[in-house]
């Protein structure tokens, strides 16, 4: 009974640890590239009186409110920037286990292991980025990682016919990056047509 259920988990096991070892191949970041911008917020959130008279920090609008609080919330439990870049590994781990659930959705649970592990060795190569640079993960932490996140954890679900839970997960994607509400919805509403 124990053989049955570790050969059953085996393939999750590999999965997973695939997954934690991509996410950390993108390296543990912070505070360079974009989140020179996207940070600020959070930064403010997390030491209320930081660049209270600087114009950008303090006097424009600021696009991705949800990312100022979660990102503020990392920051008051570590400021040196670890749980920012924790954060991010975490997510991506998360975000790679969900492909593995797609895959497996996809292809069979014979077949999705190796379909995972060739996506996988692509992701490896292209560090998941594609045409114009677009990407699904990035190596720094930004509103558009959890919006991908939403995303990948929203199709397996769609896949199951479990529409609740994947309208969920697009919405909670959508929170993050409001281009994943405006992409999202008509995107998944037509393939379910």
């Amino acid at each position: 009974l124990w053989l049955d259920r570790l050969l059953l988990a085996a393939p999750w096991i590999v999965a997973l640890a695939v997954s934690i070892t991509f996410a950390i191949s993108f390296g543990f970041n912070y505070g360079v590239d974009n989140q020179v911008a996207y940070l600020l917020g959070g930064l403010r959130f997390a030491h209320p009186g930081l660049l209270n008279h600087d114009w950008y920090a303090a006097h424009t609008t600021q696009y991705h409110p949800a990312f100022i609080y979660f990102s503020g919330i990392l920051l008051k439990m570590d400021s040196s920037g670890w749980s920012i870049a924790i954060a991010q590994t975490v997510i991506i781990a998360i975000g790679t286990l969900f492909t593995y659930w797609t895959c497996e959705i996809l292809a069979g649970r014979r077949l999705a292991l190796p379909v995972f592990l060739l996506l996988m060795g692509f992701a490896f190569l292209t560090r998941m980025h594609s045409v114009a640079v677009s990407y699904i993960f990035d190596h720094i932490l930004q509103p558009s990682t959890l919006g991908s996140l939403g995303w990948v954890i929203a199709l397996p679900y769609f896949l199951k016919k479990r529409w609740l839970a994947s309208g969920i997960w697009l919405g909670i994607g959508g929170i993050f990056h409001a281009n994943y509400l405006i992409l999202g919805f008509p995107i998944f509403g037509l393939a379910q047509l």
